[in-house]
């Protein structure tokens, strides 16, 4: 929706809280961040009570980073005065009424910003839904597996395996699962997950390898010699 088509609702219906909230999201994504603050300070200091609300938080956070990140790193105290002033808006949120994405976001804010308590918390209220994209369910493990949240990081690969449409991006995201079970030293997690997502990988000769090391690391060589088996079957096709 236009800004100048926004501004003319705004002027007809200067009550209508929603509108005034997209006006001022439309001006903040155009870089005209003191008009979209303008709109949205009646909404601050003050405990939000309803989605609308925090939809103001929230793009109050936004525009506090904007101007944070516009700061050049070189002037030290200034930079880190902004980024004090960002986390103190940030810790507002952890029990929020907001979504998933932007609990990912704030997770990866707090990570930057070197909150490090202060992302787990974030990243603990994150959890998959149809409104994840592939990028999104591939950040959310990344941030996981930084935090050394290795069972969830390890979740959102495999939804990335469901969610990729090729087979080579399918089979990277599901080794990469393991990979992260492995790392955390969960190896029996990683050898059931392995067989209730190896899908269509049962005669691929990469995974059958990665699959016999898992095993023989987790003291399984009964399901090594399985794996062996299978990738010399595979060699005599």
């Amino acid at each position: 929706v236009a800004v100048s088509y926004l501004q003319q609702l705004e002027e007809l219906y200067p009550q209508n809280i929603r509108i005034k909230l997209e006006l001022a999201r439309q001006l903040f994504g155009v870089g005209q961040i003191n008009s979209a603050y303008a709109l949205i300070k009646p909404f601050l200091g003050y405990q939000p009570q309803t989605a609308d609300d925090w939809r103001a938080q929230l793009l109050n956070y936004q525009i506090q980073k904007n101007i944070t990140f516009a700061v050049e790193p070189s002037n030290k105290q200034a930079r880190r005065n902004e980024e004090k002033k960002l986390f103190e808006l940030s810790k507002q949120f952890t029990n929020a009424p907001i979504s998933n994405l932007d609990f990912l976001q704030l997770s990866l804010d707090a990570i930057y910003l070197d909150e490090i308590p202060q992302a787990k918390q974030f990243y603990q209220r994150v959890s998959f839904n149809r409104n994840f994209k592939l990028a999104d369910t591939i950040l959310a493990a990344q941030i996981g597996l930084a935090l050394g949240n290795y069972k969830k990081s390890a979740a959102f690969y495999f939804k990335a395996q469901q969610l990729a449409e090729n087979y080579d991006e399918k089979k990277r995201y599901y080794l990469s699962a393991l990979r992260t079970l492995q790392q955390g030293n969960y190896l029996n997690e990683a050898l059931y997950a392995a067989q209730a997502n190896i899908g269509e990988f049962r005669q691929d000769k990469d995974v059958l390898t990665f699959l016999t090391g898992l095993a023989l690391a987790s003291n399984r060589p009964d399901l090594a010699q399985k794996y062996v088996k299978q990738a010399l079957e595979l060699q005599k096709k």
